[in-house]
């Protein structure tokens, strides 16, 4: 085995540093473990993975990156354990990575061919894995920014999972030119205008992989924008038929404060009768036209008290007995459509599992109070038992599978740095949210 090929390949691989942290600065907030703990297990993977590979490459049967490549799936299986985002979101972080680290890696090369134009890729030198560890570095830096504000909240928000997997693919196809670019024989660098060619296909590419990715932002923005605005469109068609429902109460209302006099006049005859029964019987349904009548305000905020009143004028009418109790702040701690958006997922998730039974069987039960500085919002409804469960989480037993109300009601309580749980037994179904409040409404509390 050639040492020096061992320690040179050993340097070449110190580039999955800069490579991880490119994989982990978007997912940061979606780790499963400390980042402490995370770090331990990739230096002992590392240290495991480095000294093998580098072995193998030091044969010079294998270059580097013939090594590398299929190394790929054992370092993907790192990050599916180590970060709690769906596997199109995974896919797209670490192709992404390995695209984009895939151009410092050709450079290297081509540094290599200058320095050792009788070389080839087998016999990579130690000041070419140097170069590309520090070129792997600046481009790293250079990615921090849009990593942290551009794509971090993309991978918090965006539930399209055929765009994820569109953008993977692309990144794939970019490492898989990368690697079929790499020069063999130096020697061939220096055939005709294959270098420049060489550079200028590669410049070309590294353009266009930065316009795929802002075009991707621009329409994964967009998406987002209007998914919103049919949220949006959607709760104003809950406050406005809650708005006629409203008017039509009040008009009922004003029938009933003309028509009191007959019921009043009814009244004192029967009592003149004594007809107990007959009296009876006229109140019971005058106090049920009243309740029919009747507009409950469960909170102060119009647009979530027009939503509690639409999904609990929906309850009764599916026979489902409801026991609510919403306590929450003046003036709310957090935006009205976040919470618009968590509670009407909620309530209408709840709604379609207590339909799953008899109606002698439906039963929701709601608490949504302030205790201990945080907002929490706890419910438990009725279900006929059946879940699909995958990959650790729930997937919805409508649309197919791809349901996306539990997982906005997560990136929403993710988005606060909140806590999301969601359980079952037999026959209940259970979701705990817990919204740390804002440092000023914590005082105010």
């Amino acid at each position: 085995m050639d040492m020096s090929l061992f320690l040179s390949t050993a340097a070449q691989f110190l580039v999955l540093i800069p490579s991880a942290l490119l994989c982990y600065l978007p997912a940061r907030d979606h780790l499963n473990e400390k980042p402490g703990r995370i770090l331990l297990l990739c230096l002992a993977a590392s240290l495991l993975y480095v000294p093998a590979a580098s072995c193998l490459a030091a044969t010079r049967l294998w270059s580097a990156n013939a090594v590398f490549l299929p190394s790929l799936l054992i370092f993907f299986g790192i990050y599916h354990w180590s970060v709690s985002l769906d596997i199109p979101r995974k896919l797209f972080v670490f192709l992404s990575s390995c695209a984009f680290m895939s151009f410092p890696s050709l450079l290297s090369y081509a540094f290599d061919a200058w320095l050792h134009p009788d070389s080839g890729a087998l016999k990579f030198s130690v000041e070419a894995s140097f170069f590309q560890l520090g070129l792997s570095c600046l481009l790293l830096l250079a990615l921090a920014w849009p990593c942290e504000h551009a794509f971090r909240p993309l991978l918090r928000e965006l539930n399209f999972p055929q765009i994820w997997y569109a953008a993977s693919f692309f990144s794939c196809a970019v490492t898989l030119f990368n690697y079929l670019m790499v020069p063999q024989s130096y020697a061939t660098l220096r055939v005709g205008r294959v270098s420049s060619m060489y550079f200028v296909l590669e410049a070309i590419l590294f353009v266009l992989l930065l316009f795929f990715y802002a075009m991707f932002h621009y329409t994964a923005i967009v998406l987002l924008r209007h998914a919103r605005l049919e949220e949006e469109n959607r709760f104003l068609d809950i406050q406005a038929s809650q708005y006629h429902a409203l008017q039509n109460r009040m008009q009922q209302a004003r029938m009933m404060r003309h028509d009191f006099k007959h019921s009043v006049h009814a009244l004192s005859v029967l009592a003149e009768e004594g007809d107990l029964e007959g009296l009876r019987q006229h109140l019971h349904d005058y106090e049920e036209s009243l309740e029919l009548s009747a507009h409950h305000t469960f909170c102060h905020n119009a647009a979530l008290n027009a939503l509690f009143n639409y999904y609990y004028e929906q309850a009764k009418t599916a026979g489902i007995r409801t026991n609510w109790r919403i306590s929450l702040p003046e003036p709310l701690p957090f935006p009205e459509l976040d919470l618009l958006s968590q509670l009407g997922n909620l309530l209408e998730n709840a709604l379609f599992g207590c339909q799953t039974l008899p109606e002698e069987q439906r039963r929701l039960d709601l608490t949504i109070e302030v205790r201990n500085h945080a907002l929490y919002i706890v419910s438990s409804n009725s279900f006929d038992g059946q879940v699909e469960e995958k990959n650790g989480g729930y997937r919805s037993t409508r649309a197919n599978g791809q349901g996306v109300g539990l997982l906005s009601m997560q990136r929403i309580a993710a988005k606060y740095n909140g806590l999301f749980r969601v359980s079952h037994s037999d026959r209940e179904f259970f979701i705990d949210i817990l919204l740390p409040l804002p440092e000023a409404d914590s005082q105010a509390v």
